[in-house]
């Protein structure tokens, strides 16, 4: 089999958004994610934008039924944050005021969790949690999450919730294991509902695992103008979710939380909050960069891409070179007319699935007219992708740059060849954009908009060797070297301009 439309038409690369794709277990690419997530002590799974978060966190709640676990999903897209974050503990001095109402949250999942549960073991502790979310949330018990945030009031100091009669069979025995709480104070509610879960999972005879995960807590955090009490709530989350996950794995109890977020995020939190280094050892990082040549052919990139060919159409052998043939597709980058695609489309992304899976859907529809697939395919699909690559930026900057319009003009005027810091700041002199140039160069690095290059001479051949947030994120710009502009964007540049 070689590189012809047809064969590439029938392949189903996936949706770009792991959270709706529908076929997303048919073709997903598994690296150990149950047991280095789950099974492991990590509760905080931290990657860019694009990387995968929302396709493992669906993927592990899927497993979670062949498993034997419980599973619920917890996504923050259209989740009332703004009102969350009106609902501060007073109790709690800065970064910590949202402890409560996130802990809340956590323990009525956990709770419904247990109710659902088959294999429930019926104990006045599991009456007390089944009775607590029918009363207060009804019998459907249904994005409990966001209802916890429209049913919380603000009182004086402190967070109430709806009072819940404690009406139990039993009573005397019962009450002298725990000490009754009026279920009306939010800090008395967890005090309660955490006793009553622990308690419980304590002496729990079935098997089940009780999974909550949170997903989608950095879908509209450019919407935010308040980025510290963003901050502040994530910092409390997490610190609910690290505490919570120590005391079940100290009493070995079969629960667990965990959180997925943009890395840019959960490494900005060290400014609020010098605790959080200990996370270090307990979050798991996606990261797809290739950094050696043999990861182009042999790295979790193109294994995640040949799974999906391979889900589609039966290929023996490495399935992208199979349909994507060099010797036919003769694509030239300077003098070699066979360069390799895959190494082509890797260095115009971000090393991002999204990237990835987005290239080669735009070529499937460059594909459409053209046949067999040549080289002028792939050059039509390149113009289409970095049109949405520099869409995809745009909205990562829009939070640091007010207007983009000046920022694309000047780079599209540097061009695409290597140059000085020198060069660039002479050249940034003449815009009126309000950044000075070392801020611009930090956020355009950081942004993977430019990368570092050193020129290298080997013989009578200039080789280039890159670095870039791309393949370390928290990396800075090394102002001794040259700056060159990221070359998926250049294309998308040059056509917003000229079109």
């Amino acid at each position: 089999m070689h590189c012809n439309s047809e064969t590439l038409k029938k392949i189903d690369f996936g949706s770009l958004d792991g959270a709706t794709d529908p076929n997303l277990r048919k073709y997903f690419y598994n690296d150990n994610y149950w047991q280095n997530i789950v099974e492991n002590n990590h509760f905080f799974v931290i990657g860019r934008k694009g990387t995968g978060k929302s396709a493992i966190y669906r993927w592990i709640e899927g497993e979670s039924q062949d498993k034997g676990a419980l599973c619920v999903n917890l996504g923050f897209k259209e989740f009332p944050f703004q009102r969350l974050l009106s609902l501060t503990d007073d109790n709690f001095s800065l970064p910590n005021q949202y402890q409560s109402i996130w802990r809340y949250m956590i323990l009525t999942e956990l709770a419904k969790l247990i109710a659902m549960d088959g294999n429930i073991t019926i104990n006045d502790y599991s009456k007390e949690l089944v009775s607590y979310i029918t009363q207060v949330f009804g019998t459907t018990a249904v994005d409990m999450h966001k209802k916890v945030a429209e049913m919380a009031e603000k009182s004086g100091t402190n967070i109430s919730m709806p009072k819940f009669p404690i009406n139990l069979t039993n009573e005397s025995t019962y009450t002298n294991k725990l000490e009754t709480q009026p279920y009306d104070n939010i800090n008395n509610i967890n005090r309660r509902l955490q006793d009553v879960i622990v308690s419980y999972l304590r002496c729990y005879q079935g098997t089940s695992l009780f999974l909550v995960q949170f997903d989608q807590l950095d879908d509209n955090y450019n919407s935010y103008t308040d980025k510290d009490k963003y901050f502040q709530s994530i910092i409390s989350l997490f610190k609910v979710i690290y505490n919570l996950n120590q005391d079940f794995i100290r009493n070995e109890l079969p629960a667990k939380i965990i959180a997925y977020i943009r890395s840019d995020i959960f490494y900005k939190i060290d400014q609020y909050d010098a605790e959080s280094a200990r996370w270090e050892e307990y979050r798991t990082n996606l990261d797809w960069s290739i950094v050696d040549v043999d990861d182009y052919r042999r790295g979790k990139l193109r294994k995640l891409l040949n799974k999906r060919i391979s889900a589609s159409v039966p290929i023996d052998g490495d399935q992208w070179d199979c349909v994507f043939d060099r010797e036919k597709l003769r694509l030239k980058v300077g003098n070699d007319f066979r360069y390799d695609l895959f190494k082509y489309v890797v260095n115009r992304s971000f090393h991002r699935p999204r990237d990835i899976v987005q290239f080669c859907k735009k070529m499937q529809l460059a594909a459409i007219d053209h046949e067999p697939i040549d080289f002028n395919t792939i050059r039509k699909a390149e113009r289409e992708y970095s049109l949405w690559l520099l869409q995809e930026i745009t909205n990562e900057l829009s939070n640091e740059i007010a207007n983009i319009k000046p920022l694309f003009d000047f780079l599209r005027r540097l061009g695409p060849n290597p140059m000085s810091i020198t060069d660039f700041k002479n050249q940034y002199k003449n815009t009126d954009m309000q950044h000075k140039d070392s801020d611009m160069l930090a956020i355009l690095y950081r942004t993977g908009i430019v990368l570092n290059v050193q020129i290298l001479q080997q013989g009578n051949r200039m080789n280039k060797r890159y670095f870039s947030s791309i393949r370390n994120e928290r990396s800075s710009l090394n102002p001794d070297l040259m700056i060159e502009l990221h070359k998926g964007l250049w294309k998308g540049l040059y056509v917003q301009t000229f079109g």
